[in-house]
């Protein structure tokens, strides 16, 4: 059931298009502005006044508070503010950064990303080198054995190798080039952009596809493990900021599931079976007849119901039978505690999506405080950041908002399955400017071969032309 359950994770989790039944929009809540206010004028309980607020306020005070800190008018108001962001930064564990640090390249970026989700979006044209299109363009006329490609010889794949999730695919993309009729020869010249769009083209199920998944998504993995491992400590925290308790039981569930965390893909269900639930599950033929009305909604149900995507016929509605409306809830999003731009701190770039370095946080938290102060500088075609935030924990794993009763540590450098993948990648790491180095060596001798097939070429047909000639005579 596990792996049926994967295949159709986004299916389930999808919500239908609105129909005259869908719930209209909840009137929205008036933040309360006084406390807001009382919290930025009060120096002594500003932190007390700061952990009554919901998120919604706290971020609306953190987005006051930043720009008043960069108030050129009034200095005694700007530096109020530094101070009381500091005092939020300090007591969450968050530093503000500054200064050149890891640059990395936009091939080594594009392979962290991939790897993180799993996925690969079509490739642009422009973005393929020559040398792939035109050897791909010329086949053979027999198909090679898979192993006549040999990913040993390609330059650019040593960097896909750094990644188990694209050591593990060699043998289907082999498989694929053999079908197609690929010259193996063509592994030695292609670059990241060509191995991209190899990948997506052995991966995709149809000529409509625009992303197509290669691997099991790492964030997801993540997602589903945490939830695993910290679901308790998870629920604790958001019942205690009253989120609603049938969508903290879907969202953990989906978690735990698919790894899904996005609210607009989260079917919300009743916790307890009710007169319309039953009626719903009679009438789709499932035996009810062991269930009553008040009884807990058993978790292997709802799990079955998910996997077979009938997760609709436990939906929780609010008092008009609608629905409920799901903009009040949270939305988590995955954060790189060290960006992917500044993977190049990594002797190993594969850890920059260990779990270790994967943080769960609010939308909002992730948007406007973690990533409101960033400051990139590119140069050379490489980023860099020259300000961002860090944590001072490296074992944080969850983060609600912005009290420190909302985080939830992890140390996953001490499991076995992080001990063995990182004595396995360790065998892979290379050096970026040293693979561009080789590859365009290889280039150099593809481009000198090719010339001297062309001379070949001329000479024998100018003497196929003076035979002719000697013929005529």
């Amino acid at each position: 059931m596990a792996a049926k359950g994967s295949k159709y994770a986004r299916k389930h989790f999808v919500e239908e298009e609105a129909s005259a039944d869908t719930l209209k929009p909840a009137p929205k809540i008036e933040t309360d502005n006084s406390k807001i206010m009382k919290a930025i004028y009060d120096e002594n309980t500003f932190l007390d006044i700061f952990d009554t607020m919901n998120l919604d306020e706290q971020i609306k005070t953190y987005r006051i508070l930043r720009t008043l800190s960069a108030d050129e008018e009034d200095a005694s108001l700007c530096v109020m503010s530094q101070n009381k962001l500091e005092q939020i930064h300090h007591r969450i564990g968050l530093e503000l950064k500054e200064g050149r640090r890891f640059a990395l390249s936009p091939d080594e970026h594009h392979l962290i990303r991939m790897d993180c989700y799993g996925s690969i979006d079509k490739r642009r044209p422009h973005l393929l080198t020559a040398y792939y299109t035109r050897l791909k363009a010329s086949r053979l006329k027999e198909a090679q054995p898979p192993e006549a490609y040999r990913f040993d010889d390609a330059p650019a794949w040593k960097l896909f190798r750094q990644f188990r999730s694209f050591r593990s695919i060699e043998k289907s993309l082999q498989l694929y080039m053999s079908r197609m009729k690929y010259r193996p020869e063509i592994l030695t010249v292609m670059g990241v952009q060509d191995f991209s769009d190899l990948i997506f083209n052995a991966f995709k199920k149809n000529n409509t596809d625009k992303t197509v998944q290669f691997s099991p998504s790492g964030r997801a993995t993540f997602v589903r493990d945490i939830a695993k491992l910290k679901g308790p400590e998870i629920r604790k925290i958001l019942e205690s900021r009253n989120v609603e308790k049938r969508y903290i039981d879907s969202l953990l569930n989906a978690m735990r599931l698919f790894g899904v965390t996005n609210k607009n893909r989260i079917i919300i269900t009743e916790t307890h079976f009710t007169k319309r639930v039953l009626r719903n599950l009679k009438r789709a033929g499932l035996p009810c007849e062991q269930y009553h009305e008040g009884g807990k909604i058993p978790q292997p149900l709802i799990d079955t119901l998910m996997f077979d995507g009938r997760g609709k016929l436990v939906e929780a509605r609010d008092e008009t039978g609608a629905p409920l409306n799901i903009s009040q809830y949270p939305t988590l999003q995955l954060h790189h505690k060290v960006a992917v731009s500044e993977g190049g701190r990594f002797v190993q770039i594969s850890k920059a999506n260990y779990k270790d370095n994967y943080l769960l946080v609010p939308e909002d938290v992730h948007q406007v405080v973690l990533h409101g102060n960033d400051q990139l500088l590119t140069t050379n075609g490489k980023e860099a950041y020259v300000q961002r935030m860090e944590f001072t924990n490296p074992n944080l794993s969850f983060m609600y908002d912005l009290r420190p009763d909302s985080q939830i540590e992890f140390d996953w450098t001490k499991t076995k399955a992080y001990k063995e993948l990182e004595a396995e990648d360790a065998q892979y790491a290379v050096n970026y400017d040293e693979v561009m180095l080789e590859l365009a060596d290889r280039r150099q001798e593809m481009d000198h071969k090719t010339k001297s097939i062309k001379d070949v070429d001329m000479l024998v047909n100018i003497i196929r032309q003076k035979s002719r000639l000697r013929k005529l005579r």
